[in-house]
């Protein structure tokens, strides 16, 4: 922890139902800089925030399929009116309030899916209005295992408490719960019970298995990836966004080219 303001933004968090809020709640209006506070936790996983598109740029193979006929390709009309829009824009990352449409949302909607197939690339930026912010289970596991506080800060006695109840309850969960198995038949076991549960057919989101068992994102991913190596489990990106909120979107696996993992299949 670098700084009293970053201290203050993970305590206020602390208090929040599900350890999530709007950015634009009373609690953070005092804050300064909060894009850049956000990008800094964000950045040591400790919270997810939400996000939007900030630019577009059109790729080789979108300009290439612009001059194919596309009648007989599996590409949506709103999905090639996009491209040609960004093929008229001049070179270079075109801003996505530059591109016509509804909403953001619906646009977003239709950029996402042309980004993961390779057409175009995209350049995320915090949201601006309406955004929120939610504490990672590494930001939980940071705040209860290895915090030490040092030096002089001015908190408040109220958010002093909210860290007193946090680890007075880590506590008694610690002694209370039976832990997660995170062997692979455990972890095979859970993705099938939480796709149960959920009515997921098959098709359960990462960021339900990942909040349910609460280990490390690297020890997860790792474990996921395993998984799929010895063909027990598929692994699938996102296609549509709507009905997703953009912490549970980064909760899946990040991946060089295009979208992040995002649904679990058992192959079995």
């Amino acid at each position: 922890m670098t700084s009293t303001a970053e201290l203050k933004f993970l305590l206020i968090l602390l208090s929040c139902d599900n350890y999530a809020s709007p950015l634009g709640a009373k609690a953070f209006k005092s804050f300064t800089g909060k894009p850049q506070l956000c990008l800094e936790l964000g950045e040591r996983g400790w919270i997810e925030y939400s996000k939007e598109i900030a630019g577009v740029k059109l790729l080789p193979a979108g300009t290439a399929l612009l001059e194919m006929d596309t009648t007989s390709l599996p590409v949506e009309a709103a999905a090639m009116t996009m491209l040609k829009q960004l093929a008229a824009k001049p070179a270079g990352k075109v801003k996505l309030q530059d591109i016509s449409g509804k909403t953001n949302a619906k646009k977003q909607a239709v950029l996402v899916p042309l980004a993961d197939r390779g057409f175009i690339e995209l350049e995320w930026q915090m949201q601006k209005a309406g955004g929120s912010v939610k504490l990672t289970q590494q930001g939980l596991d940071y705040l209860r295992e290895d915090y030490h506080p040092k030096g002089t800060a001015v908190v408040s006695l109220t958010l002093l408490g909210h860290y007193v109840a946090f680890l007075r309850k880590g506590v008694v969960q610690s002694v209370a719960e039976t832990p997660v198995q995170l062997d692979d038949a455990g972890i095979l076991a859970q993705i099938k019970a939480l796709d149960a549960e959920l009515g997921t057919e098959n098709y359960l989101p990462i960021y339900a298995l990942r909040q349910k068992l609460g280990i490390g994102r690297e020890d997860f991913d790792n474990a996921l990836y395993r998984l799929q190596k010895t063909d027990k489990i598929d692994l699938s990106s996102l296609q549509e966004m709507e009905g997703y909120t953009a912490a549970e979107i980064d909760a899946g696996i990040p991946q060089p080219i295009g979208g992040p993992l995002f649904f679990i299949g058992l192959t079995e």
